[in-house]
């Protein structure tokens, strides 16, 4: 289909049913209901709330559509296969290909040596987690796959989740041996549950002509309390990372940091975006730009832009797996690819998500510190609402009911 600043989001969804997480990721709600007004808006409007560019909306949404209709690649075919053994979860866009093809080679073995088969499903993380809280109901142990691996903390934040983690049913499989980049901060969680395996960094994109003679800010506490009214793109379409963004400000600096980071905000633009904008003539560029540390490999040619290392450590959002306590033994094979060393430096060297398997060498730029909220705050308080209000203040703000 064509789409066109008139193209409805009912017209949308119901071409290509996925891409109501398109929508979701968006903030919009309601979509499932079949009579609800907000699928009758045109993508003109929705830029008009969002208030992101409307030239930009329809360009990520091709591209979205561009990656559901053409699923071609080795996860075609897995995504249709049923097994015993169940593989679910969302991996970093960049390195989601090379990832697969690691694990279905220890799959191919692990399915030969045992007589069993694998169920993989295992989805990029742009088209965020949505489908996957929808697949998988903790409150039900028949729907909860052996393994879940995550870019995004986002669907954990339910009670029901909460309870299965501090109840035994998944189990940490990680090494206690980390990698020495994480030495001055604690991922384990303290019910031995998660296994984090890799992070994703939030560091600044600056681009000082644009900042006007201001100091370039070296922390986030300099972002957020400098001279940046309306020089600051946050990435607000990318659920996750932008989750873990409002956490940490939030515990660190209360209502007062999240007052900040509004009258900072630009604009929201996906990191993509972001990056071409600062190639292009006589278009509105942030003067910073928060994004995920992947995308600085792509200005790292360009004279115009400078990436900042916040010295009090880059904002992370982590990579792991739950892992059924349950299944542990019996597919060990697989847990073992998944924290490889082999898969951290496709992780670290292909992605630039830092790994924590303590025989890869991350490639960071000074300080290389990182910032973390820590599972505590996330698993002992009600984490579930908090999100929701700092979402929905936000939303609020930019305009989105």
């Amino acid at each position: 289909m064509i789409i066109t600043e008139k193209t409805k989001i009912k017209e949308v969804i119901d071409n290509h049913p996925n891409s109501i997480y398109f929508f979701k990721n968006l903030g919009l709600a309601n979509l499932e209901d079949a009579k609800s007004p907000i699928k009758l808006l045109s993508l003109k409007s929705v830029s008009e709330i969002k208030k992101i560019n409307l030239e930009t909306l329809i360009k990520q949404l091709n591209e979205y559509l561009k990656i559901e209709t053409n699923k071609t690649d080795i996860t075609l075919v897995e995504n249709n296969k049923k097994g015993e053994i169940k593989v679910y979860g969302v991996l970093p866009c960049p390195v989601r290909v090379p990832l697969l093809e690691k694990l279905n080679e220890a799959i191919t073995d692990f399915e030969e040596k045992n007589s069993t088969t694998v169920e993989v499903n295992l989805e990029s993380a742009s088209k965020g987690l949505g489908w996957l809280k929808d697949s998988v109901d903790f409150a039900d142990d028949k729907t909860i796959p052996d393994i879940i691996i995550s870019a995004g903390f986002e669907f954990l934040f339910s009670q029901n989740a909460q309870e299965r983690i501090k109840k035994g049913f998944f189990i940490d499989c990680f090494p206690n041996k980390l990698n020495d980049d994480f030495k001055d901060i604690n991922l384990k969680d303290p019910f031995n549950a998660l296994s984090v395996f890799a992070v994703v960094p939030a560091i600044f994109m600056i681009n000082e002509q644009e900042l006007d003679n201001e100091k370039i800010p070296g922390s986030w506490e300099e972002l957020l309390y400098g001279n940046y009214e309306n020089k600051v793109s946050i990435p607000v379409g990318d659920f996750d990372l932008f989750n873990s963004i409002l956490l940490h400000i939030y515990k660190e600096f209360g209502e007062s940091g999240i007052e900040r980071l509004k009258k900072i905000m630009f604009k929201s633009l996906h990191p993509t975006v972001a990056v071409k904008t600062q190639q292009m003539k006589n278009t509105a560029k942030p003067a910073i730009t928060v994004m995920p540390y992947f995308f600085s490999k792509m200005v790292r040619s360009l004279n115009s832009v400078k990436i900042v290392w916040p010295k009090d450590g880059a904002i992370i959002s982590p990579i792991f797996a739950l892992i059924r306590k349950d299944s542990a033994e019996k597919i060990k094979p697989l847990i073992d690819t998944i924290f490889s060393k082999e898969v951290g430096n496709i992780l670290s060297q292909h992605g630039l998500f830092p790994s924590l398997h303590k025989d890869v060498k991350n490639s960071l730029i000074e300080p290389a510190n990182f910032k973390w909220v820590g599972w505590d705050y996330i698993l002992n308080n009600d984490t579930e609402n908090l999100i929701n209000e700092l979402n929905k203040n936000f939303n609020e703000f930019i305009g989105v009911a």
